[in-house]
């Protein structure tokens, strides 16, 4: 399955935005230098007191479609 690993800081405060639905898309840079657009519902599970900090790895189907989101590390 492709798979894409990319590092993600976001303060409380940014993540107020994103529940306040300002913002319903993230976009990371991959490690291996590609930009993905990823909907800001995948990410909810990971969020703390202190907004969302890691390192993660999205996985991807045949067809390039989101499949999963996982933190690794």
């Amino acid at each position: 399955m492709p798979f894409a690993i990319f590092s993600l800081s976001i303060s409380e405060h940014q993540t107020r935005t994103f529940y306040a639905a300002q913002y319903n898309r993230v976009r990371v840079v991959a490690e291996n230098g590609q930009t993905i657009s990823l909907p800001w519902e995948v990410f909810k599970p990971f969020v703390t007191q202190d907004g969302i900090s890691g390192k993660f790895a999205v996985y991807f189907d045949a067809h390039g479609k989101f499949k999963e989101l996982k933190r690794i590390e």
